[in-house]
This record gives structure tokens, sequence and C-alpha cells, in this order.
């Protein structure tokens, strides 16, 4: 598999996890945080 996108799934795994466990606590802030580094990753991938 390429090495950037092996990188980019595991980045996104774990802000997923994340972002699953803010949201189950109901914080908010804290999960649009997370979605904001995914899209952060998401980005420098296509860059």
């Amino acid at each position: 598999q390429h090495e950037p996108t092996r990188k980019l799934v595991g980045s996104i795994v774990d802000y997923v996890e994340q972002y699953v466990e803010a949201m189950e606590k109901v914080k908010l802030k804290q999960g649009l945080k997370i979605a904001m580094s995914i899209s952060s990753e998401g980005n420098g991938y296509l860059q």
C-alpha cells in the first residue's frame, strides 16, 4: 500500500475513535475540533 495513504488511514481511524468518544460524552466543541483535524489530514494528503 502507498505509505502516505497508510498514514492517512491510520490518522483518520484514530481521529474517528476520538470523535465518537467526544460525541458520546456530548463534548461538541471537542468533537468539532477533531472533525476539523480529519479535514486537515485529508487536505494535506491531497496537496
